[in-house]
């Protein structure tokens, strides 16, 4: 189901029909989670003490422990790089192909056949 140009679809507080606003919000979102990396990175050393102190559970202290490890603070890294990546590719304009292209198909509309020529008959 086409829903019209005209209806708009509010998710997340954006209208998801507006593909600025889609990047825009993605934006931000990569910018707050790199924020909770960086507090994670600075505070590193008293998150370790803290799980250390009051985790008993052998398993879960481990898997916390592994959480704020550098590999895994590098593997977001390279997440949110990659998806902010992808959100500025899609808001770039065409390639010079596509531009040519689209140039093309333009100029193409005058040249095409005409239709053939249509009968009036009046028969009064």
């Amino acid at each position: 189901m086409d829903l019209p140009k005209s209806e708009h679809v509010i998710m997340a507080g954006i209208d998801a029909t507006d593909p600025d606003q889609i990047v825009g919000k993605g934006h931000n979102l990569i910018f707050r989670l790199l924020d909770e990396l960086d507090a994670a990175t600075t505070h590193h050393s008293e998150l370790a003490e803290m799980i250390e102190a009051h985790e008993d559970d052998p398993r879960r202290r481990a898997a916390m422990m592994k959480a704020i490890e550098l590999p895994g603070r590098a593997n977001v890294v390279k997440a949110l790089a990659t998806a902010f990546k992808t959100w500025n590719e899609s808001k770039a304009p065409e390639g010079k192909k596509a531009q040519r292209q689209a140039a093309a198909e333009k100029v193409a509309g005058k040249f095409t056949p005409r239709s053939g020529p249509k009968l009036a008959v009046n028969n009064s």
